[in-house]
């Protein structure tokens, strides 16, 4: 999967490190869908409505794929 500036995404809930999630109310914003503003070498830039993430390629679910 390459994820690109402006793609929509989601982080991947399935995964261990981000299990804790699940415990939260439904609208936290890490459960909602965020958009890639930047892509470093290490890490995506996403920004969650208000709250700016970063996260590797492989916590992240591409969700507009064309």
């Amino acid at each position: 999967m390459k994820l690109e500036v402006g793609d929509l995404v989601k982080i991947d809930l399935s995964l261990p490190q981000w299990s804790y999630l699940s415990e939260r109310h439904e609208g936290h914003l890490l459960k909602n869908p965020g958009v890639i503003i930047e892509i470093t070498e290490m890490k995506n830039v996403v920004r969650f409505g208000n709250f700016t993430a970063f996260l590797k390629d492989s916590d992240l679910i591409k969700i507009n794929e064309e």
